[in-house]
């Protein structure tokens, strides 16, 4: 093997040597936490909904979806989002609307992210005319204290626990999602 060649092997070592211990520092640091290396900033924001409604519509990209029973008279949402890439809580027509409101710019995308979002919803009454959600990647959780008069989800990748009570029609369909 010519000299210029070992050299070269050398000092490859020797970096990755170095950038193995850089890397072992750096997450000593931040005690092995690597959504501490996240370059995208998440925040929760929580929506208190007054109005009565009956019907439930999500539009949704990556958020996470689960359903629980208010410990309080009032109905929330409490949405764990990116900052820019949050969602519009409303009531519209007796429907609980939850949509997507995207403000990010194209170099927005670039980054790394480790981190999910979600949105918990928490509802005061246990019965609802009907339900959609339509979703790319989500898990939607259901728990059993719910009941639906018709249901509606579509996913493409995203998981599915459902255990509600449906009174008329249930559809749920995923691509590759699970289904329970």
């Amino acid at each position: 093997m010519r000299i210029k060649t070992k050299v070269w092997l050398v000092i490859a070592t020797a970096l990755l040597v170095v950038g193995g211990i850089l890397f072992v520092v750096v997450m000593k640091k931040l005690n092995w936490d690597f959504n501490k290396l996240s370059t995208i900033k998440y925040e929760t924001n929580v929506y208190e909904i007054s109005e009565a409604f009956d019907g439930i519509s999500i539009n949704t990209d990556t958020a996470d979806v689960e359903f629980m029973v208010s410990s309080s008279e009032k109905c929330k949402v409490e949405c764990y989002e990116e900052e820019t890439l949050n969602h519009l809580v409303t009531v519209k027509d007796n429907t609980l609307v939850i949509e997507m409101n995207n403000s990010k710019q194209w170099y927005d995308y670039i980054g790394i992210n480790f981190d999910s979002p979600k949105i918990t919803i928490y509802l005061s009454l246990t019965e609802y005319n009907s339900l959609l959600i339509n979703s790319d990647t989500s898990d939607v959780k259901i728990s059993n204290d719910f009941t639906f008069k018709g249901v509606d989800i579509s996913l493409s990748t995203g998981d599915v626990d459902f255990c509600a009570n449906v009174t008329d029609a249930i559809k749920i369909e995923t691509s590759t999602g699970d289904i329970s």
